[in-house]
């Protein structure tokens, strides 16, 4: 069994990892008995370089080899037993959330891994300056390259509507974007946008653009640096009525709500 990342989003999209514990190079012999591991204490991300392991979890079966790595969240218990020999790869690292299931990755190749993999060793042996820090910025790193679908190339339709998303995603504090602006940029009709857009994303470009502006409204309201009706303002919403009206919908309470409650 094979995936990607997504799999387990709910839990990786907000994954807080506080160090990294170790990585090191070792060699798997073939076993004739799974070995089990219960309650495990922190994550852990393996890769076989050569050979095959197999991981079992839930009374699901993943195999682990050179372009298919295991994430091992805290908390799983599960059973491996190595089917060919060769060396793997370990890297663990600590993070409060817990996970119900092992996590398979599919890749096209591994070096990119393995390159972060060498420098996040390296420095931990150097101890360099600030070395916990870079540990932990290659390893997040690791988990974008994991997170890139395999040979993925956006739909004709995609295309045609991504002068439409840069601009949404890069001047959201606009606040005269319409769907008729949106689709001049797409060079097409705004019918023939509004429903291209619909069937490719799942939703309206203007809920599109509201979620863009609430997340964003979301992060600055963590910080004391603007009022809410600044906030409302830079995020392309010219009333603060509108701006917590769509907020309370897509949030649940209110700005000022949100401010207090998440500081």
């Amino acid at each position: 069994m094979v995936g990607d990342i997504f799999m387990d989003k709910n839990i990786l999209s907000d994954l807080i990892i506080s160090d990294v514990t170790s990585v090191f190079t070792a060699f798997g012999g073939v076993s004739e008995s799974p070995t089990l591991t219960e309650d495990r204490k922190e994550w852990s991300i393996s890769l076989k370089l050569e050979g095959k392991t197999l991981f079992t979890c839930n009374g699901k079966e993943y195999i682990c080899d050179a372009l298919h790595p295991v994430i091992l969240p805290k908390g799983i218990t599960y059973k491996w037993r190595c089917l060919e020999e060769g060396r793997f790869v370990a890297l663990g690292f600590k993070c409060e959330k817990t996970g119900t299931d092992i996590i398979p990755i599919e890749i096209k190749e591994n070096n990119t891994f393995l390159k972060y993999l060498s420098r996040i060793e390296k420095s931990r042996i150097l101890k360099t300056t600030a070395y916990k820090m870079e540990n932990i910025r290659d390893l997040y790193n690791i988990l974008l390259f994991f997170g890139k679908k395999k040979n993925y190339i956006p739909s004709t339709k995609e295309q045609k509507l991504q002068p439409a998303i840069d601009y949404m995603v890069n001047c959201y504090n606009d606040g005269h974007i319409t769907n008729d602006s949106l689709a001049k940029f797409c060079g097409i009709s705004t019918v023939h946008f509004r429903k291209t857009f619909e069937n490719v994303y799942g939703i309206s470009p203007i809920n599109y653009l509201a979620d863009i502006r609430i997340q964003k409204a979301k992060e600055m309201l963590k910080n004391d640096y603007n009022s809410v009706s600044q906030i409302a303002e830079n995020v392309g919403y010219n009333s603060i009525y509108h701006f917590s009206k769509m907020f309370k919908i897509y949030t649940g309470i209110s700005p000022v709500e949100y401010s207090k409650t998440s500081r």
